[in-house]
């Protein structure tokens, strides 16, 4: 029996649950705690409320002083922070202690920035000179320094190892694979199939979610289909043409115990999201059985594989339309969900979790063993 980790869970992000980075941190946390580990969670209210681009360079010089603190006190067995917030630690302090540092992504933030970037020389959207100074420009090196002198770095897709270990050249043995933990609505029950004929949409309206590529084909769609009845996610009125509006609900906000109601009303989904680590919202639409559609980029394309969902072109909208509409067959719909849902299982909360700490160990012991040698 391994005794219990002391844990600090790090997250650039003001701790709200069911939002994004912090929600799977504190969700992180109360999976942690419930396997009997002791974990602290520090988020943006450390340098305050907010999450402006000054609390966000002010957050690692915090960080920075909290663990060199911490390290002294030996406070805790793991410290496990979002990419970019050991910048300001050297490899010296972290190689001569125990505890072990993790570096973990919530998307890779250079991959994000090559998207932004191409989008950007594309026309799709238009950067402010103040993105090449701070998220485009030093954030890289704040990411790449942490990456650096973390004892293991922890992704979410393979194009994100595969940025590591080819690109920052970092040990393939001192990076390794994990997921964010769903929520309540991750369905282990085999799903009853087909369910119906529905659009689920998810995103708001930013130029990374999807935004007006989501507008073009869900008109597409009503135009085309007067029986097709869509929900979407996240916004407060549809952003579509008034004619076609009255056949569109939006939920512009929900608990996170509701989704998963949500998910049994709805047999496909639309996500054409134009970067994604992993998203939570898809791991827990394929538990429940649901047909999803969405853009070929990293992280959609690890879980879309093998049947288990439909890829599409970035930007061809017309690809994205036929997609959906080959899905009103009810068997190829009823295949499709069984295939998610079965190969969406391995992300399941506890196995996570399980894995999660599983690295944990082996990086203790080897960090023991280092400094012993």
């Amino acid at each position: 029996m391994k005794p219990p980790l002391k844990i600090a869970l790090i997250v650039h992000h003001q701790l709200e649950s069911g939002t994004g980075a912090a929600g799977s941190t504190l969700a992180l946390a109360a999976a942690l705690r419930h396997r009997g580990h002791v974990v602290d969670v520090i988020g943006m209210e450390l340098v305050g409320s907010g999450e402006s681009t000054v609390h966000q360079i002010r957050f690692p010089w915090k960080v920075a002083k909290f663990l060199r603190r911490a390290i002294k006190d030996q406070a805790y067995d793991i410290v496990d922070a979002s990419t970019g917030d050991y910048w300001l630690l050297t490899t010296k302090e972290v190689g001569a202690t125990p505890t072990v540092f993790v570096t973990r992504s919530h998307g890779l933030e250079p991959l994000a920035v090559t998207a932004r970037r191409r989008a950007a020389r594309l026309g799709e959207l238009r950067l402010r000179w103040r993105y090449r100074l701070y998220h485009g420009g030093w954030r890289l090196t704040e990411v790449q320094r942490s990456i650096g002198v973390a004892d293991l770095k922890l992704v979410l897709n393979l194009t994100e190892k595969a940025y590591l270990t080819e690109i920052l050249a970092v040990r393939a043995n001192s990076v390794a694979l994990t997921a964010p933990v769903a929520g309540s609505a991750f369905s282990q029950a085999a799903p009853q199939l087909p369910l119906p004929y529905r659009l689920l949409v998810v995103g708001g309206q930013q130029w990374r979610k999807g935004a007006t590529d989501h507008s073009i084909v869900v008109e597409s769609l009503l135009r085309a289909n007067h029986d097709l009845e869509v929900t979407w996610l996240g916004v407060g009125t549809a952003p579509v043409a008034h004619d076609v509006a009255s056949r569109v609900q939006t939920i512009e906000r929900y608990a996170p115990a509701e989704f998963g109601q949500i998910l049994d009303a709805h047999g496909v989904m639309l996500s054409l999201t134009r970067f994604e680590g992993l998203p939570v919202v898809m791991l827990e639409a394929m538990s429940h059985g649901v047909s999803v559609v969405a853009n070929a980029v990293p992280g959609p394309i690890d879980l879309l594989i093998g049947g288990a969902g439909v890829l599409v072109t970035p930007g061809d909208l017309n690809e994205a339309v036929g997609a959906i509409e080959r899905l009103c067959d009810n068997d190829i719909r009823a295949q499709m969900g069984a295939t998610a849902h079965q190969a969406v299982q391995k992300y399941r909360p506890d196995r996570v979790v399980d894995l999660l700490v599983e690295n944990y160990y082996e990086a203790q012991t080897a960090k023991r063993a280092s400094l012993h040698s």
